[in-house]
């Protein structure tokens, strides 16, 4: 018995020595990737990206000593003094401010669920008129407000899972579900809220492509010029709202490298619901749309993957929904990640680099504004 046990124990030593090689060189490998791609900036960088974007600044993002940041940070907004502001709830659940030159300065609010404090900060919009911070909370369903100086407002319950907040000069309150904003299922898009988190209003219809199954978070919302611009990550249409619900008007893409969802049948349904594996493949049957983008002053950018989700495209559109621009092929990290954020003339991406630091990337947009002048508005 003791000879059979030592072989036991050995095999379980065998075994894990095996597994940590295997992590390990997994590590090595996406620390290669992340090398090449800081050293060219970008990763499947194309020429149609190169002529339309430059590289304007790389900036560290360095976190006080007694702060972390974990692997997948995002960039959410830039306040009125060029501070960025980080959402990082992949693990550590926090929302961190960088002053310009990427040093941590601040945090707004901390984990708790005390008044000004969040579980899970699933998403902020920072108004900078109002010069305020809103972030929503999507385990206590609650959107807390903070002012220019970080500090604690106030905050109300609101009974919707969202995945995207939009709040107006005047204090109207839009916000995005890319699935089931209720436990009821899925039913609109759009729903706007008054000050104490009741629901005054709904519109623009979820996606006929959409499914439980395949339901996927995405930033499909911008607020420009006192309009909604509305998407989907299921269908491949922009819509433009007036912001008491009126449909002005709305686009339907036609690129190449998007694939539409397929429309499952009841059966299909009900076998994926039992089959994890086959239920998680199905994303890499569809593009996804990812982010709605304003860029410049008068331009709107879509965002998308390919069907396998390898690659991503930007297309640009006026703010008439006129198509400018389509499949310009879009860096993506090199653990396949689309971390991105825009104001006025510049795109930020956030990466890391080779001492496995988080940096900023800040392109500046070079398009021609002669030629969205010419175009009829």
């Amino acid at each position: 018995m003791t000879f059979l046990a030592d072989r036991m124990q050995k095999k379980k030593l065998m075994f894990f020595v095996f597994i940590y090689l295997y992590l390990f060189s997994i590590f090595l490998f996406a620390y290669e990737i992340s090398a090449v791609s800081i050293k060219t900036g970008l990763l499947n960088q194309s020429d149609k990206f190169n002529k339309l974007f430059e590289l304007h600044k790389k900036i560290i993002l360095l976190p006080r000593k007694d702060y972390n940041i974990s692997t997948v940070p995002k960039l959410v907004a830039i306040n009125k003094h060029d501070d960025f502001i980080v959402l990082d709830n992949f693990i550590n659940r926090q929302i961190l401010v960088f002053d310009k030159d990427g040093r941590q300065k601040a945090e707004i609010g901390k984990r708790g669920k005390k008044p000004g404090e969040y579980m899970f900060p699933d998403c902020l919009y920072y108004n900078e008129y109002l010069d305020k911070y809103y972030v929503y909370d999507g385990d206590l369903l609650k959107i807390a407000i903070y002012d220019g100086n970080f500090k604690f407002d106030r905050e109300f319950n609101i009974p919707l899972f969202l995945e995207s907040l939009v709040v107006t000069d005047k204090e109207r309150f839009f916000c995005y579900t890319s699935g089931a904003a209720t436990k009821k299922g899925p039913d609109k898009v759009i729903y706007e809220c008054d000050k104490d988190g009741r629901i005054i209003n709904k519109f623009c219809e979820m996606s006929k492509n959409y499914n439980p199954l395949i339901e996927t978070k995405a930033l499909g919302v911008i607020l420009e010029n006192n309009f909604l611009f509305v998407t989907t990550p299921y269908e491949y249409v922009i819509k433009k709202y007036e912001l008491d619900g009126k449909l002005v008007r709305q686009a339907k893409g036609n690129s190449k490298n998007y694939v539409s969802p397929s429309i499952l049948t009841k059966d299909e349904m009900n076998r994926l619901r039992n089959d994890f594996f086959s239920r998680k493949s199905i994303h890499d049957t569809f593009s996804h749309i990812f982010y709605l983008l304003k860029l410049s002053d008068n331009l709107i950018g879509v965002l998308y993957t390919s069907a396998n989700r390898k690659s991503a495209f930007l297309d640009l559109y006026d703010l008439n929904l006129n198509l400018i621009e389509s499949d310009i092929d879009f860096p993506m990290r090199a653990d396949g990640a689309i971390l991105v954020f825009s104001k006025g003339d510049f795109l930020y991406r956030v990466e890391s680099d080779n001492s496995l630091n988080q940096s900023l990337f800040i392109y500046v947009y070079k398009y021609n504004r002669e030629k969205i002048k010419k175009i009829n508005y």
